[in-house]
């Protein structure tokens, strides 16, 4: 008897577990604030040019719109498919921004 309850006991763990690394995964992606309405993101290509770094992008393309500049690198790494913390000078580099104007 004592087995079973186990038996049934062990899916249920399994599930939780499951359901709890998923909301973690949503909240870790979460890489914008609440964006207000009117409010639109859009993508552009940016050339890398001699000395910049993904903090010095960050520091002038990241806006308010953003949580933190970590994450909006992160960002950029994800979109850009960069694992690593290295960008070369004559790369094209896809960054996000936001703006009032709807293109």
């Amino acid at each position: 008897m004592k087995n079973r309850k186990i038996c049934y006991m062990v899916p249920a763990v399994i599930l939780f577990i499951a359901i709890i690394t998923i909301m973690a995964g949503f909240k870790a992606n979460a890489q914008d604030k609440k964006i207000p309405e009117g409010v639109y993101k859009y993508y552009r290509t940016i050339e890398v040019n001699s000395g910049d770094t993904l903090w010095s992008i960050a520091d002038k393309y990241a806006d308010s719109s953003y949580i933190s500049k970590e994450n909006y690198i992160n960002e950029i790494k994800k979109i850009n498919n960069i694992s690593g913390d290295t960008i070369h000078s004559g790369s094209y580099l896809t960054i996000s921004y936001y703006s009032e104007e709807f293109k």
